[in-house]
């Protein structure tokens, strides 16, 4: 399969006086020769589908035809089903001594990604400040900028054995498919490395053994 095509067949109607605006949802797949057996069973349409592709006066219609190619990051990058993917050490983030109170709501305001939370304390029946989601943090270091007395209660560091790794999907295919394809075709590509080099050796030895014994 090497291309798809999708149809857009839309006329407004003359007596249509609100805005009639066209979205990627009418485009409609079409079979055709071997591709209506192969992927008859298959859901194929835009993986966004309210994405605004015109607008239509009173009277006006379209119809076109749109080509999709298919094809391989390999070959060109607009190809790759991958968005972004990125790794970074997991963040540690350390309370030294308890926050309770407005100091606790000052705290969470502070944050702009919302790793702490507030909890009520069993013992005082105050709030008290605790972290939640130490995942979130980007290092922003908001936190850091308060105090509480003449201390600064926050400590941001990181956990060097724990490693977040983030696959971002342009929709086609998800994240999970993704990983384990990409560690298929690492694999492969592995075992043709050995391969090559179990290759290189044994002509290497077989090569010494001729001129040792010509000697």
């Amino acid at each position: 399969v090497q291309k798809l095509i999708f149809e857009l067949k839309i006329t407004r109607p003359q007596n249509f006086n609100k805005g009639f605006s066209v979205f990627s949802n009418s485009l409609k797949w079409k079979s055709y020769g071997l591709l209506s057996h192969l992927l008859k069973n298959s859901q194929i349409k835009p993986v966004f589908r309210d994405i605004l592709v015109l607008k239509l006066n009173p009277g006006q219609k379209i119809k076109c035809e749109c080509h999709c190619v298919l094809g391989k990051g390999t070959t060109h990058a607009k190809f790759s089903p991958v968005g972004t993917t990125f790794y970074r050490i997991f963040p540690r983030i350390k309370i030294t001594q308890e926050i309770l109170g407005k100091n606790a709501k000052n705290f969470f305001k502070k944050c702009p990604v919302k790793v702490f939370d507030i909890e009520k304390c069993t013992i005082t029946s105050l709030e008290k400040l605790i972290v939640s989601s130490p995942g979130f943090c980007t290092f922003c270091k908001e936190c850091l900028t308060v105090k509480v007395g003449n201390f600064f209660p926050i400590r941001i560091g990181r956990v060097k054995n724990k490693v977040s790794f983030v696959i971002e999907s342009t929709g086609v295919l998800s994240p999970e498919i993704l990983f384990h394809r990409a560690i298929f075709l690492l694999v492969g590509k592995c075992n043709e490395a050995l391969s090559s080099l179990y290759e290189n050796f044994s002509l290497k030895t077989s090569n010494f053994k001729k001129k040792s014994g010509s000697f």
